[in-house]
């Protein structure tokens, strides 16, 4: 059948800044679907969750598979073998839509009936499924698991699943979102191995049609042979290191591209292949942020893949500026004009003299804490004694993140006229040693004494500081 599925998924969806996570590429290729028999069986989610769009994806992704499958095999160098597609749809309970049968498009029109309600019960319909397949035919055993992976019957599902591997059946979950999501750990734990390499996830309802007309089309395919696959991430990102992977090689180019070959795959029975490499933010700022840059994809025989683009969300405790950079005005002066006049507005008060900014780093702010900071300059005199220069006082807002992390102030400016001369010394241009002194605390320390009147004498002690 060609590549069945690429995927791509990231190990978090939320990093701190300057984290690292792991990225996994996987590719899943069976022999060409037209030379042996093959039993097929969709099974799909109508659960209440699964009403509307989701549902209605299912079913455009069944009918494109089902044409597709028909127009290949009407080609002159159509399928050979035998083909049966059956449907199991399942809520509460699982109900056999439609048989086996080479009349393929009997299961299109099956799905097209089909109603949302009640709750997801995939055990039993993976279960109903094997039993449809019927173990004792010869062919290759199929089973597309349609749903998002949510269910209250969690642990009979996982058993229902590892007895169908068991039993032969290639499984293959189709992941589609929900209003709750996709369980992509439970979509893990019910697919065949490797399980990355058999998940069909789609994130865009409308990617449906698409997704399943390439599964089909790649089916005349005999595996898949030569293949490279050139990975560029998001220069946001660099790839720090790489694992081997489970088939062929992979070579980092650079920091953000690497290359992966594999010499053949899924030539003589269906098998999957994985890659995994870790990656990590370098950019410095926060935000939701795509993977890819780019990845290209090709092989011998011509299969069309198409991976996701998983993102990540990078939290950044950023940095603080207290003040305010004043704005510049801008003016000329022509080469023979002695004397011009300026209105630069209106300013604040600073006065001549040197501007010095403070630039600082707060560590370990905790998240919800406001922290007070207060930036205390002297002058040095020619004797060791200190002047005062000025105090600045401010508050950090709480940052929002996860953990605790350190917070970048920037830019705590102080004016140093030069008309002031407690410390000694009478030139414009004198050299002046300064000293900086922070103190930082957290306002929000989250003590309460409770009732002051009721605590008065007792364990909280009050003084009035004047």
């Amino acid at each position: 059948m060609g590549i069945i599925n690429a995927n791509k998924r990231v190990s978090e969806e939320r990093i701190e800044c300057g984290g690292t996570v792991k990225v996994t590429l996987s590719l899943a290729a069976c022999p060409c679907i037209g030379k042996e028999s093959h039993d097929i069986v969709f099974a799909i989610d109508r659960s209440a969750k699964m009403e509307g769009s989701a549902l209605e994806a299912a079913k455009k992704g069944i009918k494109a598979f089902i044409e597709t499958l028909e127009r290949e095999s009407a080609q002159p160098e159509g399928y050979a073998g035998e083909k049966r597609v059956g449907l199991v749809s399942f809520s509460d309970t699982a109900t056999v839509n439609s048989m086996l049968s080479p009349v393929v498009e009997q299961a299109a029109r099956a799905a097209e009936g089909l109603t949302a309600g009640g709750k997801s019960n995939q055990a039993e319909a993976i279960r109903a499924a094997v039993k449809l397949l019927d173990m004792k035919t010869p062919g290759e055993k199929m089973l597309f698991l349609i749903t998002d992976g949510q269910t209250p019957f969690r642990s009979q599902t996982d058993s229902a699943a590892a007895e169908a591997r068991q039993a032969g059946v290639t499984v293959y979950c189709i992941g589609i979102a929900a209003p709750d999501g996709v369980n992509r750990e439970a979509l893990r734990s019910w697919a065949s191995g490797p399980s990355d390499s058999h998940i069909i996830e789609i994130r865009e309802l409308g990617e449906a049609q698409t997704a399943f007309e390439r599964l089909m089309k790649n089916g005349c395919r005999h595996g898949a042979t030569k293949i490279v696959i050139n990975e560029e991430v998001n220069s946001d990102f660099a790839i720090t290191s790489i694992l081997t992977p489970t088939k062929g090689t992979a070579t980092m180019i650079n920091t953000t591209t690497l290359q992966w070959k594999i010499d053949s795959l899924g030539c003589r029975k269906c098998e999957g292949a994985v890659l995994e490499f870790y990656i990590r933010d370098v950019s410095q700022e926060g935000g939701r942020k795509f993977v890819n840059h780019c990845i290209r994809y090709c092989d011998a025989e011509g299969n069309e893949v198409s991976f996701p683009n998983p993102c990540v969300h990078v939290e950044c405790c950023g940095e603080v500026r207290p003040d305010h950079f004043p704005e510049a005005v801008d003016f000329t002066i022509d080469g023979c004009q002695d004397v011009e006049v300026v209105d630069v507005g209106r300013i604040c008060q600073e006065g001549l003299g040197r501007i010095v900014e403070l630039n600082a780093t707060v560590r370990n702010v905790c998240p919800g804490k406001r922290t007070a900071l207060a930036a205390i300059l002297t002058e040095i005199g020619m004797n060791g004694e200190e002047c005062e220069r000025g105090m600045k006082i401010f508050t950090i807002p709480a940052q929002n993140g996860k953990k605790c992390c350190d917070i970048q102030v920037k830019g705590i400016r102080f004016v140093l006229p030069e008309d002031v001369n407690d410390c000694g010394g009478d030139s414009i241009c004198r050299k002046r040693r300064l000293r900086a002194r922070l103190i930082a605390h957290s306002i929000d320390s989250g003590f309460s004494c409770g009732d002051a009147e009721t605590n008065r004498g007792g364990g909280c002690r009050e003084s009035l500081l004047d």
